[in-house]
């Protein structure tokens, strides 16, 4: 079940799940999938931010192009 949107609507949530993906995104800098043997970091951090960003990624084709276009933390960081 959804949530009832907050006071303001949509927008009133965004900066909170963009938090969290740019904390993702900082985590598998110090702590890189591929050390840990868990295969590729870049797909599994593009999963991560596609279902954190669903909606936004949904509204704005240009910003989905170019967090499938990123390839390392540099990238990621500068799209966030």
């Amino acid at each position: 079940p959804r949530l009832p949107p907050l006071p303001g609507g949509r927008a009133a949530r965004r900066p909170g799940w963009l938090r969290i993906a740019r904390e993702n995104v900082d985590l598998v800098a110090r702590f890189p999938l591929e050390e840990g043997g868990q295969g590729s970091g870049g797909k599994c951090v593009k999963t991560h931010l596609h279902r954190m960003l669903h909606m936004d990624l949904q509204e704005e084709p240009r910003l989905r192009d170019a967090v499938e276009a990123c390839q390392a933390h540099a990238e990621f960081v500068a799209v966030l």
